[in-house]
């Protein structure tokens, strides 16, 4: 498995398409277009299997200077507990903190924040429900 950002718009495609999958279609919403997130300055990974197939998905974004947000994070429900998703977080922590920003901030499903616990994120707050009744708490980790 190698973790890298989207080069091709093949993969771009892909990334895309995982995301959608996974954090939108289940609960019937549309396929948004991301295509602007192509030329951002996003960080964008993926995850690729022995076959080049994309299994898991990451982005972070910077909110300001000293703030990044992580968001985005999927990975293929076969590929769920083989460590893809640690390896996801830990490079976009890695190229966050090349630059000034201090702090990592994520607006966690309720699903996933044992994952960002575990990663040494603390629970903030709740912040919000999506799609009616999927709650989301705000996360935050000192770099």
């Amino acid at each position: 498995m190698i973790i890298k950002s989207p080069e091709t718009p093949e993969e771009f495609e892909k990334y895309c398409d995982l995301r959608w999958r996974i954090l939108r279609a289940p609960w019937n919403r549309p396929r948004h277009k991301i295509k602007h997130e192509i030329n951002d300055k996003s960080i964008k990974l993926i995850a690729c299997d022995e076959n080049r197939n994309v299994i898991g998905t990451g982005r972070a974004r910077f909110n300001s200077p000293n703030e990044a947000e992580i968001k985005s994070m999927a990975v293929e429900e076969n590929y769920r507990g083989k460590g893809i998703g640690s390896k996801i977080i830990s490079e976009l922590e890695r190229r966050v903190k090349e630059s000034t920003a201090e702090i990592i901030v994520i607006n966690s499903r309720e699903s996933a924040v044992d994952f960002y616990i575990k990663h040494n994120y603390k629970v903030m707050e709740k912040s919000y429900n999506i799609y009616g009744d999927l709650p989301h708490f705000k996360m935050l980790k000192e770099l």
